[in-house]
């Protein structure tokens, strides 16, 4: 199985750091990368797929970075929603 797993700040597009944030990448002709956030969910990353997380969501949301293709399996919180940001304008 080929994947790296990276710590690294972001900057967010209007110039905020938001925290250091953990990256998995699936390299192409890998297997489906499976992989079990804190809150419970289950993420599968087909390849050429990439995926920026926190360690731990905040406290009001749970929000991602996903550049690729992926198949989510949301554990439901009506309090804290879960968010997808892609490079899709």
């Amino acid at each position: 199985m080929c994947f790296s797993i990276t710590v690294f700040t972001i900057i967010h597009k209007w110039g905020v750091a938001t925290p250091d944030l953990l990256t998995l990448y699936n390299e192409e002709g890998a297997p489906t990368l499976v992989t079990t956030l804190e809150d419970g969910s289950v993420v599968y990353l087909s390849d050429y797929t990439s995926l920026q997380y926190p360690q731990q969501f905040a406290a009001d949301k749970r929000e991602i970075v996903l550049s690729g293709n992926a198949f989510f399996d949301i554990s439901p919180n009506k309090d804290r929603p879960f968010i997808i940001d892609t490079d899709i304008a």
